[in-house]
């Protein structure tokens, strides 16, 4: 059965011949990951990948050098077995692999090895195609990864700011003119993000974004880190910065959490209850729960139930209890 010879399997097929070609030193796992980074790019399946790294892992360190060629010997029945696969499977994917221009077929001719001291019977499949790129691809790869960092931030830097403009709105001063601005821009923003956006899109709409709220904080003052909708005018002689205070709100939180989780109350219901009600009624709540732990004489038989009891009184002692849990 004759196999189809596209311009990418000529192509491969000239890499492979000219052992020269090969960088000094090709890193095989870092081949494999890269290969697998692009495998939209390269439009290869997730067996085609796998396969891939299977040959990668599985050529001998010594084929990846300048002069020699990395053969992949295993036989078709073993590669199978390995990939819980079956023969005529590994064809394909060997025959996918070799049009687009990434293997070749080694079945023929014998193959000068170690600077033409030995000979080798190159049976198998040459990844001397895909080790020839090894530069290119791990650049490619590379670029991929920082793309999808880059998006990434212009997603989070582009809705981090759509809250702090939900909360310029909800200002009773703002002035019509503003709101008239803020509004354009929220309406270019996506209610729900979409993987199909570029990134050629969404940076130029975060920098947007970006200058905004730099403008807009400049008017109003620095968001309070405790709501997003809570926008306060910092007084000059406030020693800390944004990051500082964000810093301290957090420690305290978790603080408050810890002190909760000690007297029984589980995580989620402690942070719910502090987004609800704020640090110093759930503080309030833990005094007052603590107190009524320490007495033998009274046990609390649902430490939650009597914690959202303290939270809905709004208790200011540590000394008022309940009479019944």
């Amino acid at each position: 059965m004759s196999r189809t010879l596209t311009e990418a399997h000529l192509v491969a097929l000239a890499i492979a011949d000219r052992f020269e070609s090969l960088p000094p030193k090709v890193n095989r796992m870092e081949l494999a990951d890269a290969i697998e980074i692009l495998q939209c790019a390269l439009n290869l399946t997730s067996t085609e990948v796998i396969y891939f790294r299977l040959a990668c892992r599985n050529t001998p360190e010594a084929f990846w050098r300048d002069g020699h060629e990395p053969v992949f010997g295993w036989s078709r029945l073993r590669v199978a077995r390995t990939m819980k696969l079956d023969e005529r499977t590994i064809s394909r994917i060997e025959t996918s692999l070799v049009t687009k221009g990434l293997v070749v077929h080694r079945d023929g001719p014998t193959m000068r090895r170690h600077g033409g001291t030995r000979w080798y019977a190159g049976k198998g499949v040459s990844l001397a195609p895909a080790a020839a790129r090894f530069d290119e691809l791990r650049a490619r790869a590379r670029a991929a990864i920082d793309e999808d960092r880059r998006w990434e931030e212009a997603r989070v830097s582009i809705y981090s700011g759509k809250s702090f403009l939900d909360g310029v709105l909800k200002r009773d001063d703002i002035l019509p003119e503003v709101a008239e601005t803020v509004m354009a821009l929220m309406r270019d923003i996506p209610v729900r993000m979409q993987a199909r956006m570029s990134l050629d899109e969404l940076e130029p709409l975060a920098a947007r974004v970006n200058n905004l709220v730099a403008r807009l904080t400049e008017l109003f003052g620095v968001p309070s880190m405790s709501s997003a909708c809570d926008i306060h005018v910092r007084p000059e002689t406030e020693p800390d910065s944004p990051n500082q205070r964000a810093a301290g709100d957090a420690g305290e939180i978790a603080l408050v959490v810890e002190t909760a989780a000690d007297a029984g109350i589980p995580v989620a219901v402690a942070r719910k209850v502090v987004g609800d009600r704020g640090l110093e009624r759930t503080r309030r709540a833990l005094s007052g729960l603590e107190a009524r732990l320490r007495q033998t004489n009274a046990p609390v038989r649902s430490p939650v139930a009597y914690f959202q009891w303290l939270i809905a009184n709004d208790s200011h002692s540590a000394s008022r209890t309940r009479q019944s849990c």
